[in-house]
């Protein structure tokens, strides 16, 4: 959402920092495009980390790492339809050893700016030591493939977030 003088944080509808490297997708691009009622009628269970919807399914939100070329890494929560959601779920509760190294693939749910045309892309994500979310680590599309490993200008990432 897009404020005066900035874009506003989803949790707490304060200003951002036109620096600020790090923000999250609110929603899935599917569930946002909806309406409050019917968006509220569908979602069975939601937290920063999961939401399961009707018609939907589950969607989990992990850490796209955007490399810039002033040496800093932009880091968004995108949200993410698990292959196997049921699996990833219970490794993720068990956390510690379990979620360490832990490696599954799905399908990307926003469109990332700029590069809207990687939504609906396969990813794969990992889980780290002493993280609550997992990190893409690769893509099968080209386009995401190169967002995971050149380096961006620093204005073109920040900016796009306002567009």
């Amino acid at each position: 959402m897009t404020e005066p003088g900035g874009t506003a944080c989803y949790c707490c509808g304060e200003v951002l920092d036109p620096n600020n490297l790090a923000w999250d997708f609110h929603l899935p691009d599917d569930l946002a495009d909806l309406s409050a009622d019917d968006r509220a009628a569908r979602i069975v269970f939601e937290s920063r980390v999961f939401i399961v919807a009707e018609g939907f399914g589950t969607a989990a939100r992990v850490i796209l790492p955007i490399g810039l070329d002033t040496g800093h890494t932009v880091t968004l929560g995108v949200w993410v339809a698990p292959d196997d959601p049921e699996t990833m779920a219970n490794t993720a509760q068990e956390g510690g050893d379990a979620w360490v190294g832990y490696t599954f693939t799905g399908t990307l749910l926003n469109a990332v700016r700029p590069w809207p045309e990687t939504s609906h892309t396969e990813i794969t994500a990992r889980g780290f030591v002493d993280r609550e979310l997992a990190r893409v680590v690769e893509a099968e599309d080209p386009t995401l493939k190169r967002v995971l490993t050149e380096k961006w200008p620093h204005r073109l990432i920040v900016d796009a977030r306002h567009g």
